[in-house]
């Protein structure tokens, strides 16, 4: 699908880690690796509800970039905000 997309000039690709089972990363940086990064924007999100310390942040983030076989994100969003992740996000810094 990804592959039929940019044969008809799409360049913007959107995953997360939790998207299809955790496979979703995966999946777009084994198709993305066949492409000059500069033909395409990635973007993923940032994983808050698996965040439970500042070091987790760095961790899942440096995790997310070896899935997608990139060395950066064109986007790296802030994710399903909500009563429960807020914290999480105000606490281990994740705004910066």
């Amino acid at each position: 699908m990804v592959e039929y997309a940019i044969s008809r000039s799409a360049n913007y690709f959107d995953t997360a880690y939790m998207y299809v089972d955790g496979k979703s990363e995966i999946a777009i940086g084994e198709v993305l690796k066949k492409y000059p990064c500069e033909s395409f924007f990635l973007a993923d999100k940032k994983t808050a509800y698996l965040v439970k310390s500042p070091a987790d942040v760095h961790r899942l983030f440096n995790e997310q970039l070896k899935k997608c076989q990139v060395e950066y994100f064109d986007y790296y969003m802030i994710h399903n905000i909500n009563k429960n992740t807020m914290s999480n996000y105000r606490d281990n810094d994740m705004y910066a």
